[in-house]
């Protein structure tokens, strides 16, 4: 596969992924021929269904050369998958040229190829930047945005089990002496003052709100999404 300026040539595992990565089978099978057959990507322009040779046993492309020759291009079995999954969804052909433009199916121009591997890199880029994690939950407070830049331990959000319930609450500056963090926590929704929940403070704030002189508690209760809903207002104490 050529350099390209704007898309250098991808190891053999950058290929193995690029292949992975979904999308258009016109586009898919682009990739294929200038992966495995080394074509130039003026050559994949120009590339028209008569250089196509199916009928031998071993499939290949009949292409010019700088010398006026002809020269035979073998096709491996990816290729040939790749290209097959095309023709057959593109059906009847209304343009001569392979990878024709999907609206027109007037010829590629070596811009539109170009912008074609950059968007299959980008994707590639962007599923390496999707965080997998085995927890399952929901995400609670989210602390960075899609394309952030993030650091190691760096936290990105809160996810809580779906049957626990995080509270907050804000704490007066003057009673915040006797508070302390996992301290135990009791509250009574106000729609269900008989349910009594019991949870423990996971996070609290030393900076004083200017407004209301309070400073930002959060407490966590465990189960307590099986007895009442997210969003409930609540009566709160905090045990000594």
């Amino acid at each position: 596969m050529r350099a390209l300026a704007s898309f250098p040539v991808p190891t053999p595992a950058e290929l193995a992924s690029l292949r992975a990565v979904p999308k258009h089978p016109r586009d898919q099978a682009l990739l294929e021929v200038l992966a495995g057959c080394g074509l130039r990507v003026c050559e994949v322009c120009t590339l028209q269904v008569k250089h196509l040779h199916w009928t031998s046993e071993a499939p290949f492309l009949r292409l010019g050369s700088k010398e006026g020759r002809p020269r035979q291009v073998p096709l491996n079995l990816q290729t040939q998958d790749a290209l097959r999954a095309w023709l057959d969804q593109r059906g009847k052909p209304t343009s001569p040229y392979v990878f024709g433009n999907l609206r027109t199916g007037g010829k590629l121009s070596r811009k539109a190829v170009w912008a074609v591997l950059r968007h299959q890199r980008a994707q590639l880029d962007l599923s390496r930047a999707v965080v997998l994690t085995p927890l399952s939950g929901q995400v609670a407070e989210l602390q960075v945005q899609k394309g952030s830049l993030t650091t190691p331990r760096q936290v990105l959000c809160q996810i809580l089990v779906p049957e626990d319930l995080k509270g907050v609450f804000f704490i007066p500056a003057d009673q915040m002496a006797g508070v302390h963090l996992h301290q135990e926590v009791t509250a009574w929704p106000i729609t269900a003052p008989h349910q009594r929940l019991t949870g423990r403070l996971v996070h609290l704030s030393l900076i004083v709100d200017p407004h209301s002189g309070s400073c930002r508690a959060e407490v966590l209760f465990p189960g307590a999404g099986k007895r009442v809903k997210p969003g409930t207002v609540a009566q709160v104490r905090l045990n000594p």
